[in-house]
């Protein structure tokens, strides 16, 4: 006879902040590249500063969701030199998952029973 259980499961968020330079499109009046120094390979762009920021904050998301699912660690920050026409911003993001019970010591800092 087996018995099937089922494991319960805790929802987890982690905050965190990057840097990301905004740089303005110089044949196209308007439009942002973004990137964030910390993330290789982690750039957007938007059709106005506004655009870029949403963009560029769902492209963090995704990055990270992905580097947490692949269990590779988070890169810190990094501060970098730019041009004089870039926008440097902070973004904060939130990343939320689940975890299976039991697991939470190992997953959870601080954690607690």
């Amino acid at each position: 006879m087996t018995t099937d259980f089922i494991l319960p499961k805790i929802k987890y968020m982690k905050v965190y902040k990057f840097t990301v330079i905004f740089e303005p499109e110089k044949e196209q009046k308007g439009v942002y590249n973004a990137f964030v120094p910390a993330l290789p390979g982690c750039l957007s762009f938007g059709d106005s500063l506004v655009e870029a920021r949403y963009n560029i904050r769902e492209a963090i998301e995704l990055y990270l969701s992905t580097l947490l699912e692949e269990d590779k660690p988070i890169p810190k920050d990094k501060k970098v030199k730019v041009s004089k026409n870039a926008k440097v911003e902070e973004i904060i993001v939130g990343i939320d998952f689940d975890i299976k019970a039991g697991f939470e010591k190992k997953l959870v800092p601080g954690y607690a029973k």
